[in-house]
């Protein structure tokens, strides 16, 4: 057997073991220090929101291990390190003699190759090399990872807080997702054979949208993420308004119909929701509205009800028109007249509703004429009307004068369906650049809804 052949293999795997054992210890001495760490990350997350501090305190962990198998790696030993390694188990530096003389082929290096292999033999059960750590860096360590799960499993208004801004920002990014692929189609639309009106429709339409990206980055809470979501709700059916515009007159344009179809898709699911808020907000609307009958000295066992007697009633919403009486419980709005109003009795009638009508008797109640009217009033236009009589005064300081009738408005009597468009536009602007009180979007929307049905 060559002695120093074997010498050699020897010492080469225990500089292995060595390093080995020196990694580990390192690693875990570093680790304990990066949990400590951990555990003032812990107890920061007690004062500031701070959702991923369970990740932080364990990454701190990890960052401590790594480093001290770095350096563990930086600092490893070599053969002769670790013949002298070996030479402290009682070899008397035999092993490292031997080392370093073994490419001698005299044969005083070959008795000292021969002298250390054979007291290597005798004594090779002696050597201990443990991997397991350091008993006080492995008490460290337990110490360090008991602190930060102790410290992690308290609670605090911080962190609740921390969940909260992490649910709303989670909820965020979906909409900022569907947001990203509308602009990013809006921006593929090619402007350039594009009207000046229309391109710079476009243009503001993207800019809105882009404000909407920044507004649900900051969002911080369920309250201002649900009226960011209002808002980008009128935007959304904004640009489906627009792109069907421009599909239309482009119908050649594939990025046109790609951006519709986003934007329709993205308003249709915003929609939902906020269709189901908007219906609990119109509910509540309605039952705030309904008013109860006033009762008085002139008032019939009719009151309220229906009257009876032909005439014609104006009222605040429904205009003017001429029907069987006027309704109970219908209308919504004040009218006043002059004349004998509608109910039972005698004397001058007064009603809260659409209308008033002239008859025979008087009293005080709510109701409606029986007729739909369905056009109102342009402040600023002459009405031609010849249903109303009378002299206009005092036109110079109101939007409204007295006839013979009662009050009515300056203004010429059209279908609300031709005029509606253009202030259902100017208040989905309204809502878009957020002019409105916030928690209102919904009732306006509402409100422009209905008059479209």
């Amino acid at each position: 057997m060559d002695e120093g052949k074997y010498l050699t293999g020897q010492i080469k795997g225990w500089k292995r073991r060595i390093n080995l054992a020196k990694s580990i210890d390192c690693s875990v001495c570093a680790a304990a220090a990066g949990g400590f760490l951990g555990v003032v990350c812990e107890a920061v997350s007690l004062l500031v929101p701070f959702y991923h501090v369970h990740l932080a305190a364990a990454v701190c962990f990890l960052a401590g291990g790594l480093a001290g198998a770095i350096y563990a790696f930086t600092r490893r030993i070599g053969m002769e390190q670790a013949a002298r390694r070996l030479d402290s188990f009682g070899f008397s530096e035999r092993l490292v003699t031997a080392w370093e003389q073994m490419d001698r082929a005299d044969r005083l290096a070959g008795l000292q190759r021969r002298d250390a292999f054979e007291h290597y033999k005798r004594r090779r059960g002696e050597i201990q090399i443990p991997l397991l750590p350091d008993k006080r860096h492995i008490l460290a360590l337990a110490l360090s990872v008991i602190m930060a799960a102790g410290v992690g499993w308290m609670p605090s208004p911080a962190r609740q807080r921390a969940e909260l801004l992490h649910e709303v920002q989670e909820k965020a990014k979906e909409e900022q997702k569907a947001l990203e692929e509308l602009v990013e189609a809006l921006e593929e639309v090619d402007e350039l054979g594009l009207p000046d009106e229309q391109r710079q429709k476009l243009g503001e339409l993207l800019e809105a949208l882009k404000r909407s990206q920044e507004e649900l980055a900051q969002a911080d809470s369920w309250e201002s993420l649900d009226a960011i979501a209002e808002r980008l709700n009128y935007k959304y059916n904004q640009a489906a308004q627009e792109m069907e515009r421009l599909a239309g007159s482009h119908p050649e344009e594939a990025s046109i119909a790609d951006a519709k179809a986003l934007a329709k898709a993205a308003a249709n699911r915003d929609g939902t929701q906020t269709a189901a808020n908007g219906g609990e907000a119109k509910k509540a609307g309605e039952n705030g509205g309904k008013g109860e009958p006033e009762d008085g000295p002139d008032s019939g066992e009719d009151s309220g009800k229906e009257s009876s007697g032909k005439g014609s009633g104006s009222g605040k919403k429904d205009g003017l028109g001429e029907g069987e009486g006027s309704g109970g419980k219908e209308g919504e709005g004040e009218g006043k007249g002059e004349g004998q109003g509608s109910g039972v009795g005698e004397g001058e009638g007064k009603g809260e509703g659409e209308g008033m009508g002239q008859g025979n008797g008087g009293g005080r109640g709510t109701g409606s004429s029986d007729r739909v009217h369905d056009y109102i009033s342009i402040p600023g236009e002459l009405s031609d009307d010849d249903a109303l009589t009378g002299q206009k005064e005092g036109d110079a300081h109101s939007d409204y004068y007295r006839r013979q009738n009662g009050l009515a408005w300056e203004g010429e009597h059209v279908d609300y369906r031709s005029v509606v468009g253009d202030y259902t536009d100017r208040a989905y602007e309204g809502l878009a650049g957020g002019r409105y009180p916030a928690g209102m979007e919904s009732v306006i929307r509402d409100y422009f809804e209905s008059l479209a049905d």
